[in-house]
């Protein structure tokens, strides 16, 4: 964590390791899911690099599921940091048809 992100939202290092986070540390862990929200957009940008169609399906699935738990620990606002956030086999299902029919030509 960079040092001038925990002097600007006023958190100390050791309150990043508990489980349950203060209002502080979930202002800053919003502000970094937004910043990785941005990169995420970019995720054609950076597949289209590719000219593999295998690996590229690959890393774009990878990225909508990252991207997905993302979203789901910023709708609880980082509330419960002890429980795990995960996709379910129906949405990991649902992301690999829109990613391979994104693909298909």
């Amino acid at each position: 964590m960079p040092k001038q992100l925990l002097l600007k939202y006023d958190i100390q290092k050791q309150v990043l390791l508990e489980s349950k986070p203060d209002i502080q540390t979930q202002s800053l862990l919003q502000y970094l899911a937004r910043l990785a929200l941005s990169k995420y957009a970019e995720t054609d940008v950076i597949t289209n690099q590719i000219l593999d169609r295998k690996g590229k399906v690959a890393l774009e699935l990878s990225i909508n599921v990252y991207k997905k738990i993302l979203t789901k620990l910023m709708r609880n606002n980082f509330v419960d940091l002890s429980k795990r956030v995960y996709v379910t086999p129906q949405e990991k299902l649902l992301l690999l048809v829109k990613t391979f029919s994104k693909h298909i030509k």
